[in-house]
């Protein structure tokens, strides 16, 4: 059960985003945390303080199972093509982390949302959650059994709690509403998050080259 509490505390938010675990986008059925030589870093949509806010079922989605991305030209021509989607270039989303290399139209449904603000991202990711994630056969074994175990204790009245604590890790993170509809991001907090996350990516990639070596 989420513990509640009155305010949000901002700047605890803040702190927790540069110890947050970085989770590597890999497909690997055994080790979903396993580190390949020149993999990209992925951003979760999680933080280290979910547990104080929110499920440990949605704790274990937002950090294990999403990714934070931002559009390119490539998305949107596809986007647009497959489903008449209007994106624009550079807009932000939320997509499952194990799928997003596969052909989009060999995807499960609702593998990728784009939410129209940042208030709207709880009901993104609940589309989901319904749809997509208990059809990914891109999630390794493991990681599906788990989301089935904490889906099943999880109460339907309180997995959406908190919902201002949605928008504002989102924001802390560097993403932000757009004038035109649609998540941006905040070009300063954001380069700040993808230095942490990719400094972060770096000790891991050698922490397990590290170890590669001791088992030899």
């Amino acid at each position: 059960m989420a513990r509640r509490h009155a305010s949000l505390d901002i700047p605890r938010v803040r702190d927790a985003i540069s110890t947050t675990n970085v989770n590597v986008n890999v497909n690997n059925n055994n080790n979903n945390n396993a580190i390949i030589e020149g993999q990209k870093p992925t951003i979760p949509l999680g933080i280290e303080v979910d547990n104080i806010w929110l499920s440990e079922f949605l704790c274990f989605v937002r950090s294990d199972l999403l990714e934070v991305f931002q559009n390119n030209p490539d998305d949107v021509l596809c986007s647009q093509r497959i489903s008449k989607t209007n994106l624009k270039s550079g807009q932000v989303g939320i997509r499952c982390k194990f799928c997003c290399h596969c052909n989009p139209r060999r995807r499960e449904a609702r593998s990728s949302s784009f939410p129209s603000s940042l208030s709207r991202l709880y009901q993104s990711l609940s589309m989901m959650l319904r749809d997509h994630f208990p059809n990914c056969t891109e999630i390794p074994q493991e990681l599906r059994t788990k989301f089935n175990t904490l889906k099943s204790k999880t109460s339907p009245a309180g997995v959406g709690e908190s919902k201002q604590y949605w928008i504002s890790s989102a924001m802390e993170i560097g993403l932000k509403d757009t004038e035109g509809g649609g998540i941006g991001i905040d070009e300063k907090k954001w380069a700040a998050t993808l230095e942490r996350v990719q400094r972060r990516h770096k000790q891991q990639q050698q922490q397990q080259l590290g170890g590669n070596r001791k088992s030899l």
